[in-house]
């Protein structure tokens, strides 16, 4: 309850529309995972699964020289591994 942050996904929403605004980055070229309580897509719940995915996305066409951008937003949370996976 009393550990809930309110501005990690204005952060995120805020960082992206600078990106966009200021540096001519394409939304379209950006993934976002948020959970925010208007976010509906699982794909873009940032889950287990979905940041990894995420984060092969981002290398997957890496070339030298390339620069990269990850922001992240909000207080780590450490869970138990139920899968045997770490």
């Amino acid at each position: 309850e009393g550990l809930e942050l309110k501005g990690c996904i204005n952060d995120v929403k805020n960082l992206s529309a600078f990106l966009v605004e200021n540096y001519g980055y394409k939304r379209e070229d950006m993934v976002i995972l948020t959970d925010d309580p208007e976010n509906t897509n699982p794909i873009t719940q940032p889950t287990r699964e979905n940041i990894i995915r995420a984060m092969q996305w981002l290398v997957a066409d890496a070339q030298p020289n390339d620069a990269l951008f990850l922001h992240y937003s909000g207080m780590p949370q450490r869970l138990p591994c139920l899968s045997g996976h770490n």
